[in-house]
């Protein structure tokens, strides 16, 4: 540092203040601030910008901040449905019903994007919920005679977009129709709902890493249990991270079934990890069927 004590400051450029000097034995000293501001003194000189010009700036891009988050506002009847709050899963069944209902009743969709003629279209607000919506239906309609399926499907995120008054809707849902498709009644449908959650809520056994060493996303067993089971439905780990999140409960329970080594598991395994200081809160707002095994456990 060629023997010099100091580091020097220049007092000012152009009547503009800049840092005050920093001996190099404190640890508060850090360069790049002397550094930034010269460069944004002589960046303003050398532009001949005047007096205000970054606060007008910083204005201009706080409007425009403020600007994008305002809620798009579309024609009637495609108003953005609000998202959906959950306080517990059994809320579930009923809510997401009412959601799918709402999509029924809506016209026939007259708008861009749409390779179905038939279809009926309805913006909302939470990508969560329409996925919750298509997980649930895709479900539910094994369960139900051909005829009388739901044809539901997602829009926006990844998937195709879709317009009206040359406006994207963003999110949403389209209920496709079909000549010889009658869907059954919404009360049949919240039934078949209900269904799909309770298959989600049961036959999970509390496993140990040791014997299920080929779990790829892991956790310490420490502060985390362990559950695994078969998946009987489509999509379950993804229905229950998302649910659970719907439910505020995201950080203290993970699904999943990917594994070190695909090829010697089912693609119907997945396990589950649930906080030891959340285990009876999430088995409570999820309707979990858990139980711990004592021989597993000298704190439950």
């Amino acid at each position: 540092m060629c023997g010099v004590e100091s580091f020097y400051a220049i007092k000012a450029i152009g009547n503009q203040q800049l840092p005050e000097p920093v001996w190099l034995d404190q640890q508060e000293y850090r360069s790049y601030e002397a550094m930034d501001a010269v460069w944004k003194i002589m960046d303003n000189q050398f532009h001949a910008r005047p007096e205000g010009f970054q606060e007008e700036q910083e204005k201009e891009k706080e409007e425009s901040t403020t600007d994008e988050k305002l809620e798009k506002t579309y024609p009637a009847p495609y108003q953005v449905v609000p998202e959906i709050y959950l306080a517990a899963m059994h809320q579930a069944a009923e809510q997401y019903a009412q959601l799918a209902a709402r999509v029924a009743n809506q016209p026939i969709f007259t708008g861009k994007g749409c390779i179905n003629r038939s279809a009926k279209v309805l913006p909302c607000q939470n990508l969560y919920d329409v996925r919750i919506v298509e997980v649930l239906t895709k479900n539910a309609n094994n369960l139900l005679p051909k005829e009388n399926h739901w044809h539901l499907h997602s829009f926006g995120s990844s998937n195709n977009q879709l317009y009206i008054n040359n406006e994207s809707l963003e999110n949403g849902l389209a209920l496709w129709g079909y000549k010889d498709n009658q869907p059954c009644s919404v009360g049949i449908l919240q039934a078949k709902y209900q269904e799909i959650l309770d298959k989600l809520q049961v036959g999970w056994q509390q496993a140990q890493l040791i014997d299920n060493q080929d779990i790829l996303y892991t956790q310490s067993e420490e502060t985390w249990y362990l559950f695994c089971k078969s998946e009987n439905l489509q999509e379950e780990d993804y229905l229950i991270n998302i649910l659970a999140s719907k439910c505020t409960l995201d950080k203290k329970i993970t699904c999943h079934n990917s594994w070190r080594n695909d090829k010697k598991h089912e693609k119907n395994e997945m396990y589950l990890w649930i906080r030891k200081d959340a285990f009876h809160q999430v088995k409570d707002i999820l309707g979990l069927e858990l139980s711990l095994k004592t021989s597993m456990n000298n704190d439950c």
